[in-house]
């Protein structure tokens, strides 16, 4: 048996091998599969950070194999973060500012949300959450601070806009998750991640027995 190439012999004796000895044969599935499965999870990154604007770590921390293949469970589950994740992670953490009316010795400006003295903020500057679409500029947008996690996406810093005249009347805005994203991609990437669990197989298979 050599390369991808089989005739109706090798076949014969390729199934007689798995039936004499089935843990070998399941040991070498399971190394395929999860080849396959880190392979999947690869290319979802790739898809993923190609169609949105996000940072490639970002997508590779929150699109993990969440169980591997084992003996007695030939699965691999690659999932993806469910909550979803704040435009201020797509693009939306940059202010824009004008300079401000006031006396410019009143403003002292803000370095945390990138206010210079004598400016004052005027929404967020325009950003795309998919590279391919167009950028959009929220002119109500702000940044906000808040406590770890508060967020949805596990980030302390947000983007998000007014939704009253009150204080408190505002709301963090989000884009789609990786969860999400995931499950757009998860099919093309499966079909190409069987090819290499088969050619993985064939390998594995060889060395083993």
């Amino acid at each position: 048996m050599t390369g991808e190439q089989f005739d109706a012999g090798q076949l014969d004796q390729f199934a007689d091998r798995i039936r004499k000895s089935p843990n070998k044969a399941e040991t070498a599935f399971i190394e395929a599969l999860n080849k396959g499965g880190e392979f999947a999870r690869q290319r979802g990154v790739d898809k993923i950070h190609s169609e949105l604007n996000l940072t490639r770590s970002y997508v590779e921390k929150h699109l993990q194999i969440t169980r591997q293949a084992q003996p007695g469970d030939l699965r691999t589950v690659i999932s993806g973060r469910a909550r979803p994740t704040t435009l201020y992670r797509y693009g939306g953490d940059k202010i824009a500012t004008t300079p401000a009316r006031s006396a410019r010795r009143k403003l002292k400006g803000d370095k945390r949300r990138g206010i210079a003295r004598g400016q004052k903020a005027a929404g967020i500057q325009p950003f795309r959450v998919k590279r391919s679409g167009s950028s959009t500029k929220w002119a109500g947008g702000f940044i906000v601070f808040l406590n770890r996690g508060v967020s949805g996406d596990g980030s302390n810093v947000a983007m998000a806009i007014r939704t009253g005249r009150g204080r408190d009347d505002w709301r963090v805005l989000y884009g789609p998750s990786v969860g999400s994203a995931w499950k757009n991609v998860r099919r093309d990437v499966n079909q190409e991640a069987l090819e290499v669990v088969g050619a993985e197989f064939q390998t594995a298979f060889t060395r083993i027995f």
